[in-house]
């Protein structure tokens, strides 16, 4: 059984790599139950065990989409009666608005990595 951690960097990779409302709100709700610290912890190594043969920051990605908040599949999809979702994760302008805090929260684990790599 993964753990949360495990399945925050799973998510955040899909959130990556396919970009679907699924993968944006997983990847949001694992974050909140990790909370901030456990999430910069857990995603701290995500470029590492996840390398891009172009070496992009997979990290560099889950920041950009978390921060456009539009999955390819956001007009397909209606929360509010997807999947059973109890309030307030049956709201795209909930998910959407901590999404974006998490986007910012991790931009700056993002910066702090690249400082530490000069």
């Amino acid at each position: 059984m993964p753990t949360l951690a495990e399945m925050a960097r799973i998510k955040a990779w899909l959130l990556a790599t396919r970009f679907t409302i699924r993968d944006y709100l997983d990847a949001t709700v694992l974050f909140e139950r990790l909370g901030e610290e456990g999430t910069r912890e857990a995603l701290r190594t995500l470029d590492t065990i996840y390398p891009q043969p172009s070496g992009a920051s997979v990290l560099a990605e889950v920041v950009d989409r978390l921060g456009s908040a539009r999955p390819v599949d956001i007009a397909e999809i209606d929360l509010a009666s997807y999947r059973g979702l109890q309030p307030p994760w049956n709201d795209w302008g909930y998910v959407a608005s901590r999404g974006r805090w998490w986007a910012k929260a991790l931009a700056d684990l993002l910066l702090r990595k690249q400082e530490e790599d000069l």
